[in-house]
């Protein structure tokens, strides 16, 4: 993407993943006269949050609106007013309840650049938890918005409220065209740091491998709001012609203070604050009378005036000044020494699983709608394009409203959590309703083999269900279940049923798949008939804990591997059927074990999970992870795994403040392993219960056997099978004030070191003494430990965003779970309490390093 603008020099690269960096002052180039005034533009703003407190439409309704209102009348009554706006979810609300002739004032405004857009995006996204896709996503809706509305793209990133900044974050902003990145969060020691060598603008050079992407940085000095008692919302007199001379220099003077922590004359200084300017009027006559009182002072040490960002952004290019460069990215957050905002990398999983789940089917349905588009010509007489494509519209902005920093994050109260959710169940329902529509006109004869074709036609027209194949970074909606695991058979009362399963990625793929069925005697055959190799593996109610014997089964759950072309559908069908019929499903043998006592071994030596490239041992002490073998390249390393929880101290939905530094040990008062044995895989299932017989925690894991004749061909390409891992499935739910973790102790040489993801590269984390909330760092996609002695890595690869952490030398941990009664004090007014029983699944996988590794 060109960018505009001169590009802002910059000095030598100083590189760290740490937040506690000094950025050094490499070189300054002339600057303005000494004897010139620091210029401050106030770029007049409101952060109008799409949920927090309230949801998105009741803040519109009861503030955003009036505040548009406010602003329009404003910027209208004199051409030297400005304003910027960033959400344009709000915008386009209010945009399209105007008539034509205040559509062509808003226009004209923008056109005369009294009215900005900073950022551009559907919302001001979370910089922790969102993956490239989504950020890309939620950006695309909001910026082809403003081009054919305005004709305009924002020339500057607005990042002023996220809980800490990515070293993404400059990288695709800087691929995305901007001219300047601005930010506010950082660790507040750093923050103070900055302000001290007059480096709140920087260079910053977020990627370690694309050397070139770049992006000048602003930094806020304290807040995004008004100076200290200058803010006309919130109970300050107002600035009139009788107080204006005091009032102007005691403005003047908070000003001279502001510009000396900066290294350039031109100053910007933000005011306003959340849902501010709903008195629009009381703030500019003040502002209006406040500029003119400090510019009409001789003994003004300041110059000001009303600027927008690309003004600003402007002045500071004219300057030619070199800058400090930093590298690296901006977490954990803190705001006081010990309060670190690392609690909501994890806060609210089935929200964070239910974003991933309903951008996987978007994606879907906007691929199948694309590839059905460009065979529109066979289509005369369809009649629904324009429908479904503003379906696909709709689906796309209510996943991109979820990308919001205080939607995603799950730090918003929990009525508007409930509507966030609701808002992704409606994008899910919309996507998958236009992936059916669109499936049978690929799927006519003209695309793929007519048998084949057909039978997948008549499947999606009869209204079932067309499942797209998940990866390990797609999980459902539905809570627990994953979009590879389908629930639709275990209700249906015929003799059989289709399973219709499409594939979105641009590679051929052959993947394992479940399906819940009623009755054990099953087959499953393709859609040519021939049959398919497949396994059941019994179900239990295990929600209570049961007596040792209890051995009843109401429903099971089918496994088969799946083959489907790049871009492709295939149809397998499911029969219900005698044990004895023709490729009939192999019954899966299994062994439970039953501990009631607490100190008691689960069982009485090690149960062992052996696929062609991996060997799981499950301690016969606790039923969990004692070690994981890959025996491709005889790496073994022993994990030690333990089900641990926080008690909490000051955590809540932000925060993580556990009481001690060391967790608690789950010990439950039941615990219950089910070992199961097949062909196609070996899982073990372990149940732990406590004093009451309530659930406490849940975890499968799973190997498959990846042999020549099931599930690899001998002309596989690396990705092509996704069973080369050890899966691992935890359900849980944290007691009250209590934070779950999942821990592995390991015998790898790592050095105190441990990496994590900002979702596109992995970044060095060193172990620091402590709390453990200071070694949390959010996970887009993988966390891993590296062997520095014998050159592997263990990397995990988790189903949604979440914490992972190490507070001691070869250990790594994530949170599964948060569940806190009490409020941490950032806004929320309620604490986190989180009763939703939900899934995490972990793909884990031990090899050797690669070059890239850092």
């Amino acid at each position: 993407v060109e960018r505009r603008g001169a590009p802002m020099p910059r000095t030598a690269l100083l590189w760290s993943s740490s937040s506690l960096v000094v950025v050094v002052v490499c070189a300054v180039a002339a600057a303005a006269a000494a004897s010139s005034k620091p210029h401050v533009h106030i770029i007049p703003h409101t952060h109008c949050d799409p949920g927090w407190l309230d949801t998105y439409h009741g803040y519109y309704d009861r503030a955003v609106r009036i505040i548009l209102n406010g602003v329009f009348a404003q910027l209208k009554s004199s051409p030297a007013k400005r304003f910027v706006w960033a959400e344009i979810s709000f915008f386009k609300l209010w945009y399209e309840a105007l008539g034509k002739e205040d559509r062509t004032a808003v226009k004209k405004l923008v056109a005369d650049g009294q009215l900005e857009f900073v950022s551009g995006g559907w919302v001001q996204n979370d910089e922790a938890t969102c993956t490239v896709e989504n950020i890309v996503d939620q950006m695309t809706t909001g910026h082809m918005y403003l081009k054919e509305n305005f004709g305009v793209h924002p020339r500057v990133a607005w990042q002023i409220d996220p809980f800490g900044h990515s070293s993404l974050t400059p990288t695709l902003y800087s691929e995305m065209g901007f001219d300047m990145l601005v930010i506010n969060r950082i660790p507040i020691n750093q923050k103070g740091t900055l302000k001290q060598h007059k480096q709140l603008n920087f260079v910053w050079h977020g990627s370690q491998t694309l050397a070139n992407q770049t992006l000048f940085t602003h930094l806020l000095y304290d807040h995004y709001s008004a100076p200290q008692g200058f803010d006309f919302e919130n109970g300050v007199p107002t600035v009139t012609a009788g107080n204006a001379k005091d009032r102007g220099a005691r403005f003047a003077s908070v000003l001279s203070n502001l510009a000396s922590y900066y290294s350039t004359s031109h100053v910007a200084i933000l005011w306003g604050d959340d849902f501010k300017f709903q008195y629009a009027s009381n703030q500019f006559d003040s502002m209006d009378n406040l500029i003119a009182a400090v510019n009409s002072d001789p003994s003004s040490q300041v110059t000001v005036s009303y600027s927008t960002m690309s003004e600003f952004v402007d002045a500071v290019h004219s300057e030619k000044k070199r800058f400090s460069a930093y590298c690296g990215d901006f977490f954990p957050y803190t705001d006081n020494a010990d309060d670190y905002w690392t609690g909501y990398y994890s806060t609210r999983p089935v929200l964070k699983a239910l974003v991933r789940s309903a951008t996987a089917r978007q994606r879907t349905a906007t691929v199948l709608h694309t590839l059905a588009k460009l065979q529109a010509l066979l289509h005369p007489e369809y009649e629904r394009w324009a429908a479904a494509y503003s379906g696909l519209d709709s689906a796309e902005r209510l996943v991109g409203l979820v990308q919001h920093h205080d939607a995603i994050t799950g730090t918003s109260k929990a009525r508007v959590v409930l509507d966030y959710l609701e808002n992704l169940k409606s994008a899910k329902l919309l996507s998958s309703q236009i992936s059916r529509e669109m499936l049978p006109l690929l799927l006519d004869g003209t695309a793929c083999d007519g048998t084949a074709a057909a039978a997948a036609t008549a499947a999606v027209a009869a209204g079932t269900q067309a499942q797209e194949l998940a990866g390990p970074w797609a999980v459902d909606g539905d809570v627990t279940a994953s979009e590879d695991r389908i629930d639709a058979g275990v209700d249906d009362a015929g003799e059989h049923f289709p399973v219709v399963l499409y594939n979105p990625l641009a590679w051929d793929r052959r993947q394992a798949v479940s399906v819940l069925v009623r009755q054990p005697s099953v087959t499953v055959v393709d859609a040519e008939g021939r049959g398919v190799p497949s396994q059941v593996v019994p179900l239990w109610d295990l929600s209570v804990a049961t007596e040792e014997d209890r051995h009843e089964v109401d429903r099971y759950r089918l496994y088969f591997v799946a083959e489907v072309p790049a871009l492709g559908a295939a149809t397998y069908f499911v029969r219900y059927a005698d044990h004895a019929a023709p490729f009939a499903a192999e019954y899966s043998s299994y062994t439970i074990y039953y501990r009631k006592w607490v100190g008691k071994d689960v069982m009485e030596q090690d149960a062992v999970l052996e696929s062609a490239e991996y060997r799981v041992t499950i301690s016969h002490v606790n039923g969990l992870i004692a070690s994981i073998a890959n025996t491709d390249v005889e790496h073994e390393v022993k994990l030690n795994q333990k089900i641990m929880s926080y008690q909490s101290s000051r955590s809540g939905a932000y925060i993580f403040h556990p009481a001690l530094a060391v967790p608690d040990l789950l010990e439950p008062s039941t615990t219950r392993l089910h070992v199961v044995r097949g062909s196609l895989l070996d899982e073990a299932q372990v149940f732990m219960y406590d004093s009451n017989g309530a659930l406490q925690f849940q975890q499968t894991v799973r190997v498959w056997h990846t042999d020549a004749d099931q599930t690899r061909r001998e002309d596989d390409t690396e990705g092509s099978c996704v069973e080369d891992h050890v899966e691992v499935s935890n359900v849980a739910i944290a007691q009250p004030n209590r934070e779950l973790i999942s821990r592995f102790d390991t015998d790898m040489t790592t050095g105190n070191r441990f990496y994590t993801d900002n979702g596109m590269e992995l970044m060095q984390r060193e172990v620091k003494s402590g709390s453990p909330a200071q070694n949390y760092y959010p996970v887009v996609t993988e966390a891993r430990l590296k062997d520095t002695s014998a050159g592997f890595n263990l990397v995990l690869l988790p189903s949604h965003s979440m914490g992972f952490g190490s507070t001691k030398d070869r250990s790594i941990e994530y949170m599964m779970h948060r569940n806190l009664r009490n409020d941490d004090g950032r806004g929320m007014g309620e604490g986190n309490n989180d009763n939703d029983l939900g899934e995490v699944r972990v793909w884990m996988t031990v090899g050797e390093c690669v070059a890239h590794t850092p």
